[in-house]
């Protein structure tokens, strides 16, 4: 009978025996004469379906037989119906050739990418997706390997970014991308050292500093505001206000990254990443000088430098930012953020940027709901409290802590240790400091 249409089957080629009794199964594909080719699996034919053209139950691994096998099928019919569609003239060989596999290097630039972004948010995702057209155009070509990324490449790309005439800030963030995926490629194996060990591009371009700190005026606003969404305050005595105290410790309420946020700056500017990463355990009450202290003693992830934090116990603002977590917490972190995440630093960065980014937006929404109450203030009363930078990120708090820690005579030596920085690094703010003249009468905001 003649047929209109390849038809493809799956048999047992039972003409031919193995040593065990198993015959070879094989994929058959007949139009205008036969062609056929081995599936790579065996089976007896006791155990072979022909009606079903599929291995029966009981046969050692028939499952897992039957799910790649009956692809291979499928996949010839797509075929096969694609030339039909087409109306392009075929032959059975044409319907039975696998798909040509795309070995991509390991050291394929784009696909390191892929793999490192490949958890993270789509903003995220996108600002990756513009480094990549901004990197690919510079190199002239996509097939990039990241064997051949030199520090002539690197410190290429900055001068042709610098060209471009963008900010440095800008440059900076491009850059960091690039030096991030290196370092994956690092500890991936598959280069031994990065390039930017020896290009410091984060002492070279530096952010505005209009950009990136909160007066200290303006934190006070935020703290007020953020209090009085949270407890009800009668005189010394207080409580919380309806469930909010479960809102402070869901990472997805609205409330959480402004408690972040503050929270952040009440533990001396400790960097997110680290701040995610604290343990209810590493919390310890200490009493020093006749003062209660909440004592927290740990390394930067980043520096793997020594941190000594010593916040005070004893007040209404610190029992509502530091109790609520050690009340009602559960669990082994102190913050919600990296709750059934596993110790692993990749994934544990990934977690703490995907929260970052997808939680920015909130957090300049507060920003302006703050601004709003900071200029009906300034018009009542003829103040002149600074707003509210429109570019508020959740690192901003560390560079307020450190602002206004040298702003009211902080020794330049315990902010470093503070921050878990180096005396180079640190010299930024210093630098920052020098202009910012309305910053001579800071107070504390501990």
């Amino acid at each position: 009978m003649k047929v209109s249409i390849a038809v493809v089957k799956l048999f047992l080629r039972t003409s031919k025996k193995l040593a065990d009794g198993s015959s070879p199964i094989r994929l058959k594909c007949s139009w205008n004469g036969t062609k056929e080719i081995s599936t790579g699996y065996t089976c007896t034919p006791r155990f072979w379906d022909k009606r079903n053209e599929c291995v029966k139950k009981g046969y050692p691994n028939y499952v897992a037989i039957n799910a790649i096998i009956t692809k291979m099928k499928m996949e010839a019919i797509e075929r096969r119906d694609e030339f039909e569609r087409k109306g392009t003239v075929y032959t059975p060989e044409m319907v039975l050739k696998p798909k040509e596999v795309v070995t991509i290097p390991k050291d394929d630039l784009q696909g390191l990418i892929s793999r490192y972004t490949s958890s993270l948010s789509p903003t995220t995702c996108k600002t990756w997706k513009a480094f990549w057209n901004s990197f690919k155009a510079y190199i002239g070509k996509d097939n990039i390997l990241v064997s051949e990324i030199d520090l002539d490449t690197v410190m290429g790309y900055a001068k042709h970014l610098e060209d471009k005439k963008l900010v440095g800030s800008t440059i900076k963030m491009t850059l960091s991308k690039l030096a991030a995926i290196l370092k994956f490629a690092v500890e991936e194996g598959i280069i031994k050292e990065s390039p930017f060990k020896r290009f410091n591009y984060g002492k070279k371009y530096k952010l505005t500093s209009s950009d990136v700190y909160v007066h200290h005026r303006s934190i006070e606003v935020m703290k007020e505001l953020f209090l009085n969404d949270v407890i009800v305050q009668n005189g010394k005595m207080w409580h919380y206000k309806d469930d909010s105290f479960e809102k402070m410790i869901d990472r997805t309420s609205d409330i959480f990254p402004r408690y972040f946020w503050l929270l952040g700056l009440l533990f001396a500017g400790l960097a997110p990443i680290d701040l995610c990463q604290l343990k209810l355990k590493d919390l310890q009450p200490k009493t020093i000088e006749g003062e209660d202290y909440y004592c927290v003693d740990i390394k930067r992830q980043k520096t793997n430098m020594e941190v000594h934090l010593r916040i005070k116990a004893n007040t209404m603002y610190s029992n509502v930012m530091i109790r609520t977590l050690l009340m009602f917490r559960k669990g082994e972190y102190l913050l919600p953020v990296l709750d059934g995440v596993e110790n692993d630093r990749l994934k544990i960065y990934k977690k703490v940027s995907n929260f970052l980014s997808n939680h920015t937006k909130n957090l300049r929404e507060w920003a302006r709901e703050v601004n709003a109450e900071i200029t009906k203030r300034n018009v009542e009363n003829k103040d002149n409290i600074p707003l509210i930078p429109d570019n508020l990120t959740f690192y901003t708090y560390r560079h307020s802590f450190a602002q206004m820690y040298l702003a009211k005579g902080g020794n330049i030596l315990n902010l470093a240790s503070l921050l878990g920085r180096s005396m180079d690094t640190i010299s930024t703010y210093v630098q920052q400091l020098s202009r910012d003249s309305d910053l001579v009468k800071a107070v504390s905001i501990i």
